[in-house]
């Protein structure tokens, strides 16, 4: 008779180590089971490989405290490491290291290697798992009023740039874009590199529908479907890989980054997320967010729809006790062997020199240990958050269960989440899923409400949801962060949103499986039929991007803490947000309305008047008026102007700027034309 071995295995330290490793787990199961596939010990590539651009290779990050000098490029080129200059992303206040994004070989011997040189901080994947995530939405938000003829706000002057799948720019709808760039095959810093953005392969018309719902020009509806900003600069960078469908971290990195600057974007709308190592913030792409914030960029960023997912259970224990089994249930019936992984964390102080450990065991349907199951070293992020990996090999379809074990004296809260899309709670906790980089500390992280939950499609289907008109959606994240910091920001309608329809990724008629979701271009049945409805974070996040360039049209001179102050101090409550700030609504409902209001007694916008040119063979002299205006008794004078110098009448990003304290400026160009805007900035 043969023998049942059961094999656990623990890599690096003993689960009872308290010395957190600088390898994150989540790298360290990537290559494991790139490693796996390539010695075909499974058959197909692991979902937690599904945005790896190679697997014979690894992107990654590596932080260190300051930017390493050419000693430290050679010496890692030396090992087969190819190191990316351009990537760098410097150290932040509240971020303490910088990262660069490297390439290195299928190799955990030499990613152990690595991670002993003692400048280097901390290795983390840079392929993480990121996914995509008008009408009554103007109505809901205030929209409507403010964009009616008493205002007449529709962004203009406003510059937003748009992450995602990719856009359909020949749609009717749409507005030409200031500049639109494929970033989704990006490995080095060259921007402008590839201008094709549609959606033929990617599988998908997200990004087409998030364009409409901020800058949607309603051409094809009589204005029915019409975006909440379609006044508005648009920038579109594609960041969804065409037929692998992937996302990679160093893409939607770079994306950030050009989006501020190299394109000077005011407002930034990213409907992507997932869930990172720690959930505290520190993630790369959390760093990324923080910096161009810092720089005046205002983020907005979908929550994520991890709300009833399932994926996520908490508990508390005491010090050396163990939880009881924790049920987890399997939705996928396909695999006859499959691993899935776990991610154990737990905040256990801000301090980093205080390590409190826990560990994590599988168990069968029957009790007995997974017969093969990994547990990962424990490791830290610079905010003191713990993380321990481990992942369990399954034979048949049986539900499993696991224990989480506290090897400290402390009593501690932990957090268990499944990082395999058919691994469900059976008793899941929705709150603790804001997913990254909605947790960035400067995130605009924005939940979902319900404004619809019933329609007829094109093809007379009556379709309807069980979602409550005015409460918040059920699919729609849930703070705190880990650490316990506010998230989400606030909340948007998200649910069952009509927007355009991308020709190129969902065609017709027919439409197939989607045919429900196609909108007739009047709101009746029938065809033509060029919208589309959907719902999610993603489509929340849009509209409240696109909400606040209505303010930004209004206030040109308001910079992004004040434009996020506004719209958090004057966010709606009601019966279904109850008392706030809380974990589910933010601040509360968004209202740009009274946002506006509020902002409308501190000032008026100024124009600069009598503006005049007057041109040389070696000068170019641009005089104006002073500017002073009256306003309800009360007199408002411009304390300086901003002249900006463009190449072009659509050049996205101006090439010099002047601080003007007088009402002229004597100018020698060096080329033969020059594009030239002047602001009024005052204090109210």
């Amino acid at each position: 008779m043969k023998k049942l071995v059961i094999i656990v295995i623990l890599l690096g330290a003993l689960v009872n180590s308290v010395y957190a490793a600088k390898v994150s787990g989540k790298l360290f199961c990537e290559m494991k089971m790139k490693e796996m596939f390539q010695n075909r010990e499974i058959v197909k590539k692991h979902e937690i490989n599904r945005n790896a651009p190679d697997m014979n290779s690894q992107l990654v990050f590596i932080h260190f405290d300051s930017k390493p000098d050419s000693r430290m490029i050679e010496m890692l080129d030396q090992k087969g490491i190819q190191i990316f200059p351009e990537s760098w992303i410097p150290p932040l206040e509240n971020h303490p290291t910088g990262y660069l994004t490297a390439k290195i070989p299928l190799n955990l011997e030499l990613l152990e290697e690595i991670s002993e040189i003692s400048q280097i901080k901390r290795i983390n994947t840079a392929e993480g798992q990121f996914k995509f995530n008008n009408d009554l939405a103007a109505e809901n938000t205030g929209v409507s009023v403010i964009s009616s003829e008493s205002y007449n706000l529709t962004g203009e002057g406003v510059k937003i740039a748009i992450i995602d799948s990719g856009f359909e720019l020949d749609h009717e709808d749409i507005p030409t874009p200031l500049i639109a760039v494929d970033y989704s095959n990006y490995t080095e810093a060259v921007p402008d590199s590839d201008f094709t953005v549609s959606n033929a392969h990617t599988g998908t018309g997200h990004g087409t529908h998030i364009a409409g719902s901020i800058v949607g020009q309603g051409t094809l509806s009589g204005g029915v479907w019409k975006g909440m900003a379609p006044g508005a600069d648009w920038i579109g960078l594609k960041v969804g890989q065409d037929y692998t469908h992937a996302i990679p971290t160093a893409a939607l990195n770079h994306c950030y980054k050009a989006a501020r600057f190299y394109y000077d974007a005011d407002l930034l709308n990213a409907s992507i997320g997932g869930w990172d190592v720690y959930h505290d913030g520190s993630d790369e792409t959390d760093q990324m967010v923080d910096w161009i914030s810092n720089d005046g960029c205002l983020v907005f960023q979908a929550a994520g729809n991890s709300g009833d997912n399932k994926m996520h259970y908490s508990g508390t224990l005491s010090g050396g006790s163990s939880s009881d089994f924790i049920a987890v249930n399997y939705n996928d019936t396909t695999e006859t062997r499959a691993t899935y992984f776990f991610n154990l964390v737990w905040y256990d102080s801000p301090d980093t020199t205080v390590q409190r450990p826990m560990t994590l065991e599988f168990y069968d349907e029957d009790y007995d240990l997974v017969t093969i199951q990994t547990i990962y070293d424990m490791t830290q992020s610079p905010r003191g958050t713990q993380s321990r990996y481990g992942t369990a090999t399954i034979f048949g379809n049986d539900p499993i269960f696991i224990k989480v074990i506290n090897q400290s004296g402390e009593t501690l809260d932990y957090h268990l989440f499944s990082q395999s899309s058919n691994g469900i709670f059976a008793d899941p906790d929705p709150f603790y899923t804001i997913e990254s980089p909605g947790t960035a500390d400067l995130a605009v992280a924005v939940g979902a409400w319900v404004t619809r939950n019933d329609w007829y499609s094109y093809n007379y289907l009556y379709c309807w949801t069980d979602e409550i008109v005015g409460d918040i959606g059920t699919f729609s994240s849930r703070g705190p962060r880990i650490d316990g910091y506010q998230k989400p920001d606030i909340c948007a309608p998200g649910s069952m949103i009509i927007s355009l329809r991308d020709d190129d990724a969902i065609s017709g008629p027919p439409f197939g499986v989607w045919g429900p979701n196609v909108i007739n271009n009047d709101g009746g049945t029938g065809l033509p039929a060029d919208y589309f409805i959907a719902q999610g974070t993603s489509c929340s996040s849009p509209i409240a991007c696109g909400a606040a360039a209505l303010l930004k049209d209004y206030d040109p001179q308001i910079d992004r803490t004040d434009l996020y102050v506004k719209l958090w101090n004057h966010a709606a409550i009601d019966g279904y947000t109850g008392d706030v700030p809380n974990d589910t609504w933010g601040a509360g409902k968004i209202d740009v309305e009274a946002a506006l209001s509020a902002l409308e007694e501190e000032l008026t916008p100024l124009t600069p008047v009598n503006l005049q040119i007057e041109c040389t063979e070696d000068n170019v002299t641009i005089s104006w008026d002073a500017v002073t205006q009256t306003v309800g008794g009360r007199t408002i004078t411009a304390d300086y102007y901003k002249l900006y110098i463009y190449d072009g009448p659509y050049s996205p990003v101006y090439t010099s700027v002047y601080d003007v304290y007088d009402t002229s400026i004597q100018l020698s160009p060096e080329a033969d034309m020059y594009f030239y805007r002047i602001s009024c900035v005052y204090e109210p």
